[in-house]
């Protein structure tokens, strides 16, 4: 199958959303490092292109375990950083997003997981956009907390 001029841009557009907006958390134990978020970031990259590969070569499979290992990530500490009822609505949302998907996945279903994944895409744009807004308000997380995350190994950095 070719892939589709929606699904291609999509595509460019998640990879660049996901490798974007990070900011320190804190979890139960304290605060989660620079470190921890740049892994954790990376793992939710790798399960996006998972995804992303599954949805173009239909390997189901892969779209079902991408979309089941996102969902499993933000359930963890480093996901919960803004304590507030609007960032955890976006959570919700996203977590019914990545289940619409995985189902989509397991029935063998390529549109309605390419309409799923869209869905996801969304649900992250929609977030970080919000998580921009809070940092640069100030609100709600003192601002010495925020901090820009790059998920780039650390010898690229210069």
């Amino acid at each position: 199958h070719a892939m589709k001029p929606w699904l291609a841009a999509g595509a460019v557009f998640a990879g660049a959303l996901l490798a974007g907006v990070c900011w320190n958390v804190h979890g139960d134990d304290g605060p989660v490092g620079k470190e921890a978020v740049r892994a954790f970031m990376r793992g939710k990259l790798d399960s996006s292109r998972d995804v992303l590969e599954g949805l173009v070569t239909e390997d189901f499979a892969l779209i079902e375990n991408g979309a089941d290992r996102m969902r499993s990530m933000s359930k963890k500490a480093q996901w919960n950083s803004i304590k507030t009822d609007r960032y955890l609505q976006y959570s919700q949302e996203f977590r019914r997003a990545t289940e619409q998907l995985a189902k989509a996945g397991r029935e063998k279903k390529i549109d309605a997981a390419a309409l799923s994944w869209t869905q996801v895409t969304l649900c992250c744009v929609n977030c970080h956009r919000y998580a921009r807004d809070v940092a640069m308000a100030g609100l709600n997380i003192p601002m010495d907390r925020l901090m820009s995350a790059s998920i780039t190994s650390p010898e690229n950095e210069r």
